[in-house]
């Protein structure tokens, strides 16, 4: 109970001493997801997040890893061309550090302005190029505690426009094990005490963007959109089943929140099935898993709730844990 209070306080004086962000968000490509795995559990990941991909989802999961890992991500989004890629990688050393990072970049087959114009809603997530770059840092405190940060920057053009910036992600995640005592007593009369241990509840609290600053052609400056998220997860005693829940918050002239469900079955160990609910939109994506190498692919609905004419995204993920 300390722990979730705890969470809420950090949350909430996360938002107090963020920056006020306005409506525009001109680099909000670097929050479209792009790893398949999250995004067939509808994106409710940030207490989930335990590989080299959490330095994009939680920098804190990156203190889960015990040795090298490294992903690439490729999404094609909305059925219109658009491309989207992500690499990650992560890197253990020392006594639970661990060091992590991504290159995410999204490009369209054709021209971003006759996107723009056909659907305004994508201004501010497509450009002629938009790339990324992020370090993280996660550090295990004990094994209950994990926290993280990472430091990203951005290039966006559209056209001779060229927008860029930097950012500040802050996370971390609790681990809280379920189990129950029972006395027991033995033939001689003694008495002994039986542990049975009942699955793992995580508690995943990231801000992103906690604090940014944006440099706009027109030569201004702004911040991007402070978006702070709780997630809970728990994990069966078998390890074959998770489920999650989160809630994102962003902070414009009001509080919006934004709902994610999601959960993955192992139904081998060869082989997972997810599913998940992101907003209001369904995803469903599978794994596979030999020696080590991964392969996930997502199917998630289009995001923009007026724009109808929009089709699904199809996301791939290929990784590798040695």
């Amino acid at each position: 109970m300390r722990i979730i209070k705890a969470v809420f306080v950090a949350l909430f004086f996360m938002a107090a001493i963020a920056p006020a962000a306005t409506a525009a968000e001109p680099y909000n490509f670097l929050a479209i997801p792009a790893e398949a795995q999250a995004i067939g559990m509808g994106r409710a990941y940030t207490a989930v997040a335990d590989d080299a991909s959490a330095s994009y989802w939680n920098p804190a999961g990156l203190a889960a890893l015990d040795s090298f890992g490294f992903s690439l991500n490729y999404g094609n989004l909305y059925g219109l061309g658009l491309h989207h890629g992500l690499i990650t990688a992560a890197l253990p050393w020392g006594n639970g550090n661990t060091i992590g990072m991504n290159a995410i970049g999204m490009w369209p087959s054709s021209s971003a302005a006759g996107m723009i114009a056909t659907y305004p809603e994508l201004a501010g997530t497509v450009a002629d190029s938009s790339y990324g770059l992020t370090l993280a840092y996660g550090r295990r405190l004990g094994d209950h505690v994990r926290l993280g940060l990472s430091a990203k920057g951005f290039l966006q053009s559209v056209g001779s426009q060229q927008s860029k910036g930097f950012g500040f992600d802050l996370g971390a995640q609790f681990l809280v094990p379920i189990t129950s005592t029972e006395a027991e007593t033995d033939a001689a009369g003694a008495v002994t005490e039986k542990k049975t241990h009942h699955g793992d509840i995580t508690i995943g609290v990231v801000a992103h963007d906690l604090y940014s600053q944006v440099y706009l052609p027109d030569g201004s400056t702004q911040h991007q959109l402070f978006r702070p998220a709780l997630g809970v997860a728990y994990l069966t005693p078998d390890e074959r089943l998770t489920v999650s829940a989160e809630a994102e918050l962003r902070f414009t002239d009001k509080i919006h929140v934004d709902w994610r469900f999601g959960s993955e079955f192992k139904i081998t160990d060869f082989m997972t099935a997810r599913a998940g609910v992101d907003k209001s939109y369904l995803t469903l994506g599978a794994g596979f898993n030999y020696k080590g190498f991964t392969l996930d692919y997502a199917y998630k609905m289009d995001q923009f709730t007026n724009v109808d004419d929009l089709n699904a995204s199809h996301y791939a993920t290929f990784g590798y844990q040695f």
